[in-house]
């Protein structure tokens, strides 16, 4: 069981996540011309490196995309069917990295667990083409 602070530490980070990667996303969809994403890049309508109007780096990657911008780490993988709103230990491990104020919970190990515990509460839900991705379960 999670201690309560931690829980509320854990679910602020994946909303700060969804929310930068919402950002960040939405701001690559206008540059891209479609919220399909993953498609665009596949079809060279966008390239697979670039930088967004803000100064953000980003990278496509296999069934993703990586923002980087002021130290901090945004990668998304799409789930289904190219939305964004999915998340893994991994992605929230790079994203805590870069905030300090997510410090005492960016290890790795310790975040996966919190994560198969928050999917054990019914909090979080499998996503996406792959068992690795969550996704929040509403009014969480």
């Amino acid at each position: 069981m999670i201690e309560e602070d931690r829980r509320k530490l854990l679910l602020d980070i994946i909303h700060d996540y969804l929310r930068e990667a919402d950002r960040l996303c939405k701001q690559l969809a206008i540059k891209a011309g479609t919220r399909t994403l993953l498609a665009a890049w596949r079809s060279q309508q966008i390239p697979k490196d670039g930088e967004l109007s803000t100064g953000t780096s980003y990278s496509f990657h296999g069934i993703g995309v990586c923002f980087e911008f002021d130290g901090l780490i945004v990668d998304v993988d799409f789930a289904n069917d190219g939305e964004w709103d999915a998340f893994d230990t991994w992605r929230l491990h790079l994203f805590a990295r870069g905030r300090a104020t997510f410090e005492s919970i960016q290890d790795f190990f310790t975040l996966k667990e919190y994560l198969n515990q928050l999917e054990a509460d019914g909090l979080i839900k499998r996503a996406g083409r792959t068992e690795q991705l969550f996704m929040l379960v509403v009014d969480s």
